[in-house]
């Protein structure tokens, strides 16, 4: 197995993965339920690492399928709640193709199924990120969601995090430090909402809220800027081309199944990148003060300017300023 490099980040799938979701291959149904269903979005995985590949179904933010494969072996899986409610599934069992395919019939029945049930409260913020991921071609060419930058151990992670952290919070709290609302600094996970290629070439690092969670809304500047460093920090590690590469072959293979059908954009070098905040909904008033107040004191650190959109059910955006 190949040894993890030190900073990662490549969710190509392989050629004999790929061509079972082209139009004609034996999955491509998948690709039809993500384009057609509400809120339901496919994405590909991969690890540099590892010899695998696996497609996850999205509903919003719930993951309710993965289908991993390894060679020419097969594996179903998803939350163990989902799990249960399709018993006649074999899940998690190692499969064949042909033993993964005559399920098909019940496999998108428990998709339509599930995709009906899904709660609202797990929609809220995967509405707007699968509009996005989905109907959003005239803005920009989605690469990634849910997208992660990784290390080669904890270490190594905890301490590029770190490196990224200190330097939006010494200036951060240096400026704002001061605002009741401003004392407690929160810290994120690893997983960006959605990663794009934008008109000019640039490196689109998007964070999604709903406009009625004002805590997220304040802070989600200082998080995109946070997301723009590790990437930055994985650029500078593989270097433009290798970065180019990566993101361009992303994009290539969700065009080729037909998850996107906008024109195709391609990374320009040298790799720009710029940090979004997209706003679903009509925004938390104070939230967005807040927000506005944060970008300003972020305005010199890192990569580009932060955007701040509001998205529209239209997928239009209106830029704030």
């Amino acid at each position: 197995m190949p040894m993890r490099p030190e900073i990662y980040y490549d969710r190509s799938v392989a050629p004999d993965c790929l061509e079972l979701f082209l139009p004609g291959g034996d999955l491509h149904e998948l690709v039809r339920i993500a384009r057609k269903g509400h809120l339901v979005d496919l994405q590909f995985r991969s690890y540099p690492h590892s010899t695998s590949s696996r497609a996850t179904l999205y509903c919003g933010l719930t993951k309710f399928l993965d289908i991993d494969k390894r060679g020419e072996h097969y594996r179903l899986s998803a939350n163990r709640t989902f799990m249960d409610r399709a018993p006649g599934i074999r899940w998690t069992e190692v499969l064949d193709l042909d033993e993964v395919l005559v399920q098909r019939s019940e496999l998108f029945q428990y998709i339509d199924t599930q995709v009906r049930e899904v709660a609202e409260r797990f929609t809220r913020e995967g509405a707007v990120q699968s509009m996005l991921c989905l109907h959003a071609g005239e803005l920009f060419s989605v690469v990634d969601r849910e997208a992660v930058v990784g290390f080669r151990n904890e270490p190594t992670r905890t301490e590029h995090y770190a490196k990224v952290r200190e330097s939006l919070e010494v200036p951060l709290r240096r400026a704002i430090g001061h605002e009741p609302w401003a004392t407690a600094i929160p810290k994120f996970g690893g997983e960006l909402d959605i990663l794009a290629v934008g008109h000019g070439g640039g490196l689109l690092v998007i964070e999604v809220k709903p406009g009625t969670t004002r805590k997220g809304i304040t802070w989600a500047g200082l998080q995109a800027k946070f997301y723009a460093g590790l990437f930055r920090a994985w650029i500078d590690y593989v270097g433009d081309d290798d970065a180019k590469d990566t993101v361009d072959r992303m994009l290539r293979q969700r065009i080729e199944i037909g998850l996107a059908d906008e024109p195709r954009r391609e990374l320009e070098k040298p790799i720009r990148i710029t940090p979004i905040v997209a706003i679903g909904g009509r925004p938390d008033e104070l939230g967005l003060e807040r927000l506005v107040i944060v970008r300003e004191a972020l305005s010199d650190v890192g990569d580009g300017d932060l955007e701040i959109w509001k998205v529209k059910p239209s997928v239009t955006r209106e830029r704030i300023p």
